[in-house]
């Protein structure tokens, strides 16, 4: 795969990229690059750190290594924003402290994921990775319990899903309560007892929390991003995670264990679209096992060019989204589960398009 990126983002989005590359990718961090030197619209390098949800990051570099040549008044907003995020990162992981402490007290199994975990174990700083919310997966059998126990801590129930439960608290933290990785429309088969029995013990100040162990974190990742990008609504922080998440496991990484359980779960074409569109963002080294992969899947190419593509979003706009997702969809799903959701979804499409026709008719009230 191609790192491609340079062909369709602006340069203040290449700007925030290369401080994403440059933090896992040593070699680059004494070359300072022409984009620094050119005419960047600052206010819009906020804006897209911000977006894609890369404020630390960028701060972290840019602070660091780019002083020079970056305006006063942009080291002080990044600097702020990430003050404001790293007080709201410690809040929550103080929730999480607590809410796991009752979940441990009730014999309640439940795996941590993304969030501090992902900012402690991968990033090695709290205040390194932004996060909106804190996500727990839970056994179904469960959910009563849970639900009980996460409402004792002032958590209020904002929405139900067939895969989820979302909270919130007047200080606006929220929390995701999963008993399932995906909705019926975007299937994956992680089962919560086969992830649980794999898992791996994190150590935060005095608890110890249970998470994915990296094989599954990586899957995980994978899948993430390619429901976001499904639901196009991807933000290149979850392409970071697998850059970050693959710069300290690369040597830990048993590539055909992985390529079996991604086989083994009908993940294969998820776990080749998260790690290519990874590479092409970010280009991110990958072992010669599955770039050769990458090389023999002919749908993927064209796939990821898309996605980047509509990521960007700077010349002509998203346009021809249902599409879009269709083919995407189509081509991420491996179950016979997946494709009847396709069907479901394109049903229901064309109901709604048909009543958008019907309402628009002069003699559809009569």
């Amino acid at each position: 795969m191609l790192d491609i990126h340079s062909q369709y983002l602006c340069p203040e989005l290449q700007a925030v990229l290369w401080c994403v590359k440059i933090k896992f990718q040593e070699a680059l961090s004494y070359r300072l690059p022409d984009i620094f030197l050119s005419s960047l619209n600052w206010d819009k390098l906020l804006y897209y750190a911000q977006v894609h949800a890369l404020t630390p990051l960028v701060h972290e570099v840019i602070a660091s290594q780019y002083q020079s040549v970056v305006p006063i008044n942009i080291l002080k907003a990044l600097a702020e924003r990430r003050r404001v995020i790293a007080y709201h990162n410690l809040q929550c992981t103080h929730d999480l402290l607590l809410l796991h402490k009752e979940f441990r007290k009730q014999n309640i199994r439940v795996i941590s994921y993304k969030g501090p975990l992902l900012a402690m174990s991968v990033y090695g700083n709290l205040s390194l990775r932004e996060f909106g919310d804190l996500d727990l997966l839970i056994d179904k059998r469960d959910i009563k319990k849970t639900v009980d126990i996460i409402a004792a801590k002032d958590y209020r129930i904002t929405s139900r899903y067939g895969w989820e439960i979302t909270f919130s608290k007047e200080d606006k933290k929220e929390l995701d309560l999963h008993y399932s990785l995906s909705p019926w429309t975007f299937p994956v088969s992680l089962f919560f007892d086969y992830l649980w029995e794999h898992a791996h013990r994190v150590r935060i100040a005095d608890e110890e929390i249970v998470t994915f162990c990296p094989e599954h974190n990586l899957m995980v990742l994978c899948v993430q991003v390619s429901k976001d990008a499904w639901e196009d609504r991807l933000t290149l922080n979850k392409l970071c995670d697998i850059a970050a998440l693959l710069s300290i496991s690369h040597q830990q990484f048993n590539w055909s264990y992985i390529l079996h359980e991604a086989a083994l779960c009908r993940l294969s074409r998820i776990l080749y679209f998260g790690l290519a569109l990874t590479k092409a963002f970010l280009n991110i080294k990958l072992p010669a096992l599955i770039f050769k992969e990458l090389r023999e899947q002919s749908w993927i190419e064209k796939s990821v060019l898309q996605t980047v593509y509509r990521v960007a979003a700077i010349k002509n706009g998203k346009k021809n989204g249902f599409f879009y997702r269709m083919q995407l969809h189509f081509f991420l799903q491996e179950s016979f589960l997946g494709k009847a959701s396709q069907a479901g979804m394109l049903l229901t499409r064309l109901k709604w398009e048909r009543k958008k026709i019907y309402e628009k008719t002069p003699y559809s009230k009569n």
